[in-house]
C-alpha cells in the first residue's frame, strides 16, 4: 500500500522531467503550429494511461483532441476604429437682426399704424397747402380763405409768396385783423393779401433791389445785400420753401399796399 501510494506521488515529478526533456521545445513550436508533433503526443498518451488509474487527472493536451490554441490575432484585428463623424448640431436660429438685414427705429403708433410723415416742403404741395401745414402761418391760411383766394393760389401760378407769420399779423394796429377777416372787409383782404405775391416764382438768390410788380397791381420794393432781403420794411427771416406751384419767402411784418395806407 505505501508503494503505491508513493508511486502516486513520484509520478508527477517524473512525468514533468520527461516532458523538460522530450516535450519542452516541441510544446513551444506546437503553440504556434496549433498542434503537437506525434512523438510528443505519443509520450503524453503513455504518460496518462499510467497516471489516470491511479486517480492523477491530466488536462487533454493539443493534439490529443483537445482544444485548439488560438490563432495569434492578426494586424487587422488590432486596427483601431476609426472616430465616428460627430453629429450634427441642431441649427441655431437666427435673430429678427440675421437676415443682412438691418431693424427699424421708427415708434409705431398706439394703433400700430406706422406714424404720420411729416408735412413734405420739398414741392410736393401747393403754396396753400404748405401754409396751411405751418403753425406759424396758421392766420396767413385763415385769412386766404376768408379772402376766398384758395384755388387761385393752390392752382394757379407759379407764384412767389412773401408769408407774414402769425407775430406779423398780430402786430397790427388792434382791430385791424379781426375787421379785416369780415365779410365787408373781402376786397381789402384780397387787395392785401395779393400785394404779398409776384406773378412769377424767384428764388431768394434772384432778387435783387429794386420795385417787384406784384398779383395786387402795385410795385413792392426789394433790397437785397450780401443774402439779406428786405421787401419794403420787412425782413425775409425764411427763405426758398419749395411748393409745387412756386415758392414761399417768410417775412415779419404784413405788407400794406399804398393805397390802403
Amino acid at each position: 500500500m505505501k508503494i503505491k501510494q508513493t508511486f502516486i506521488y513520484i509520478t508527477p515529478f517524473v512525468f514533468l522531467s520527461a516532458w523538460n526533456v522530450f516535450g519542452l521545445k516541441a510544446f513551444a513550436e506546437a503553440s504556434q503550429a496549433k498542434t503537437l508533433p506525434t512523438s510528443v503526443q505519443s509520450n503524453a498518451t503513455q504518460v496518462r494511461s499510467t497516471l489516470e488509474p491511479s486517480g492523477v487527472s491530466l488536462p487533454v493536451l493539443v493534439g490529443e483532441g483537445g482544444p485548439a490554441l488560438p490563432a495569434p490575432p492578426s494586424s487587422s484585428d488590432l486596427s483601431v476604429p476609426a472616430p465616428s463623424a460627430p453629429a450634427p448640431s441642431a441649427p441655431v436660429p437666427e435673430s429678427p437682426s440675421s437676415s443682412g438685414a438691418p431693424p427699424s427705429l421708427e415708434a409705431e403708433s398706439p394703433s400700430g399704424e406706422a406714424p404720420a410723415a411729416a408735412p413734405a416742403a420739398d414741392g410736393s404741395k401747393s403754396i396753400v397747402e404748405m401754409a396751411g401745414e405751418s403753425e406759424q402761418l396758421s392766420t396767413l391760411s385763415t385769412a386766404i380763405d376768408a379772402a376766398g383766394l384758395t384755388d387761385t393760389l393752390a392752382n394757379g401760378g407759379p407764384y412767389t409768396l412773401f408769408a407774414p407769420t402769425n407775430d406779423a399779423f398780430a402786430a397790427l394796429p388792434p382791430g385791424v385783423l379781426e375787421a379785416l377777416l369780415q365779410p365787408e372787409n373781402k376786397d381789402k383782404l384780397v387787395q392785401i393779401l395779393t400785394y404779398h405775391v409776384l406773378p412769377t416764382q424767384v428764388a431768394s438768390s434772384d432778387l435783387s433791389t429794386g420795385a417787384v410788380n406784384t398779383l395786387e397791381g402795385s410795385p413792392a420794393n426789394i433790397a437785397a445785400d450780401a443774402g439779406a432781403v428786405k421787401v419794403n420794411t420787412a425782413n425775409v427771416v425764411e427763405a426758398d420753401v419749395s411748393a409745387n406751384n412756386g415758392i414761399i419767402h417768410v417775412v415779419d411784418k404784413v405788407l400794406i399796399p399804398q393805397s390802403l395806407q
